[in-house]
């Protein structure tokens, strides 16, 4: 009410772009142009998927303890039964690596995968997302070199920001 009869007045009560909601889930997907059986077409398309997802993570400045992987296929032959496979692999500790994000997602895609399947879409899904100022380390989580990792990634992002190029 208020605000609306002030900012018709000319008063700015909200920028645009000052106000960001946080993803509770980010997700990259893709429909493929054909059907694809190889699955080192479909280890690309995944490792790309979690490393957008992971860099659009660090954007928001938050942590994934949840890599979501799934797949949709037909069986073999026109019309024939629709398939959607998917998977969830939880990690030890959330996190924010690239590298960590995409094993994870390389895991569930192979734990999912059927060679007799012809696929025509993938996805990850970066799910139990956390703000990295409520990060809690775990006991159980081998990580040494976390904050190098984290130096590594922030690096990672201002070089693809500056040159346009994703790495």
């Amino acid at each position: 009410g208020m605000r609306m009869i002030r900012e018709l007045r000319g008063e700015v009560c909200l920028s645009f772009g000052d106000h960001h909601e946080k993803r509770q889930t980010i997700m990259r997907s893709r429909s493929f142009g054909q059907r694809v059986r190889a699955y080192h077409l479909l280890e690309n398309a995944v490792s790309s998927f979690a490393a957008q997802a992971a860099q659009r993570l660090r954007r928001q400045d938050s942590l994934a303890g949840i890599v979501e992987v799934a797949l949709s296929a037909r069986d073999r032959g026109e019309g024939r039964a629709r398939t959607d496979l998917h998977t969830a692999v939880t990690l030890d500790e959330a996190t924010a690596d690239t590298a960590r994000l995409i094993s994870a997602a390389l895991h569930g895609l192979g734990l999912i995968y059927d060679e007799q399947l012809l696929y025509d879409k993938a996805a990850v899904t970066l799910r139990d997302i956390h703000d990295r100022s409520t990060w809690q380390l775990s006991w159980l989580a081998e990580e040494t070199r976390r904050d190098e990792r984290q130096q590594l990634m922030g690096m990672v992002d201002g070089l693809n920001k500056r040159f346009g190029k994703k790495l």
